[in-house]
């Protein structure tokens, strides 16, 4: 099993561009999920998956590193509490757009097949406009100040 840890990454290359290569993992693998269709086969599904996966972890574990790497000892537990408060808002944000797009393009309806194609586009416009503000975090995440 292929294992890599974020903690070896830090020391031997710069955070800023392994969470940038991260962030673009991701940005990528969104990307393919606008263009997935319901014949779609599943290992295809299961691969994309893994590579989200494998760049959520690039990204989020360097940044938590950089967090608490960044302030003094007596401030560690403020920094990784205001980390994590973050996140929670970017997952409760990130399903209020979600629901936003779903309800927009379903509006008032019952579950069924004839809508199934308004759900399909909902879902490709949610990811397009994620894949967006990936794009925008993979920006900033490569020109954020490094502290070290």
């Amino acid at each position: 099993m292929f294992f890599c840890g974020a903690g070896r990454l830090y020391d031997r290359i710069e955070p800023r561009i392994v969470a940038t290569f991260g962030m673009a993992i991701m940005t990528a693998v969104l990307s393919v999920f606008i263009s997935l269709f319901p014949d779609t086969p599943s290992m295809i599904i299961v691969g994309t998956l893994l590579l989200l996966g494998l760049g959520y972890a690039l990204f989020s574990s360097l940044h938590k590193i950089a967090i608490i790497s960044s302030v003094e000892k007596q401030y560690l537990g403020i920094a990784s509490g205001k980390g994590v408060t973050m996140r929670s808002i970017g997952q409760v944000l990130s399903v209020a757009i979600a629901m936003f797009f779903l309800s927009v393009v379903l509006g008032a309806v019952t579950k069924s097949a004839v809508n199934f194609l308004e759900f399909i586009t909902a879902v490709r416009l949610t990811f397009l406009i994620f894949a967006a503000v990936y794009t925008i975090g993979m920006f900033a995440s490569y020109f954020q100040v490094t502290i070290r």
